[in-house]
């Protein structure tokens, strides 16, 4: 940390008194209900993208995906349910590697993450 940033967080500080424990205290409560609210949807993500391929698998067994009578062809309604499964799985996979480690990372240390936030808040960003 800069020194200037620090003259900055210091004088803020001074300026906000006693309303500053507040306000971390319930930062860092606000991380920890980030993180199970984050961990949540991605998990209903994933949820909907494996229902949507299990659907979509069933109906490709059921042949309902096929035209009759043209050699079993796929047909437009089965080729677009399955690059729909294929890309809500290749996304719902990808979002959640990517975001449900630091969901769960600030539920176990939101101290961190809270002081993240001020110190992103302190540069403007």
């Amino acid at each position: 940390m800069t020194e200037k940033m620090e003259d900055l967080l210091f004088e803020t500080a001074n300026k906000l008194g006693v309303a500053v424990e507040h306000l971390v205290e319930v930062m860092i409560r606000q991380q920890i209900v980030s993180g199970i609210v984050g961990s949540f949807m991605m998990l209903l993500f994933v949820l909907t993208a494996y229902l949507t391929c299990r659907g979509c698998y069933k109906a490709f067994k059921a042949g309902k995906l096929y035209e009759e009578g043209y050699n079993n062809d796929i047909n437009a309604i089965g080729l677009i349910w399955i690059s729909v499964s294929v890309v809500l799985g290749i996304v719902a996979f990808a979002v959640f590697m990517l975001g449900l480690p630091e969901s769960i990372m600030s539920i176990f240390n939101p101290e961190y993450y809270a002081l993240k936030d001020i110190i992103n808040i302190v540069k403007g960003e």
